[in-house]
């Protein structure tokens, strides 16, 4: 929905833009190119105010859409499923700590961690009902979710990584 929306937001600026230099070509050539610059386009738009306020206020419009979408955090773009499993995956590394310590392996998955006792069911299972997978390498764990299509191969995974406390 964020992309359709940001999408949304450069088209109303980029037509309301083309939409002015169209203008400014019926008085000139020399407007239409000059206006490509947007300080001369701000300029050209307030001199010929009642022809141009529409397209100035569609630009307006189309870039406060942009900037509100580009300045939104990345987890809100996603309806907040990110948020949370960042937040549940920061459990589930410590839970992963605490049983590479005891068990001197890596669990598979979150739901060794549940069957071991270090981690409660409310965290063991994504957004989706999936449970965390989880791998370690070089000191780092890996923590992720297959998304909303539950899906190893898809596109909508979602992953954090933690390194080793020493």
């Amino acid at each position: 929905m964020a992309t359709l929306i940001l999408v949304s937001g450069i088209a109303f600026a980029v037509c309301g833009q083309a939409w002015l230099i169209y203008i400014a070509y019926r008085h000139s050539v020399a407007w239409a190119i000059a206006c490509l610059i947007p300080i001369v386009a701000l300029i050209f738009a307030i001199m010929n105010w009642e022809e141009c306020k529409f397209p100035l206020g569609m630009q307006f419009l189309g870039l406060i859409i942009t900037y509100n979408i580009i300045s939104s955090s990345p987890f809100e773009l996603i309806g907040g499923e990110v948020e949370t499993i960042r937040k549940e995956t920061l459990i589930v590394a410590e839970a992963v700590r605490q049983y590479k310590k005891e068990m001197d392996k890596v669990p598979e998955d979150s739901l060794d961690l549940l069957n071991a006792g270090m981690l409660s069911e409310e965290n063991v299972y994504d957004p989706w009902g999936m449970p965390y997978n989880i791998i370690s390498s070089q000191g780092t764990i890996s923590i992720w979710s297959y998304g909303e299509d539950k899906s190893k191969d898809g596109d909508d995974n979602i992953s954090f990584g933690y390194h080793w406390k020493k």
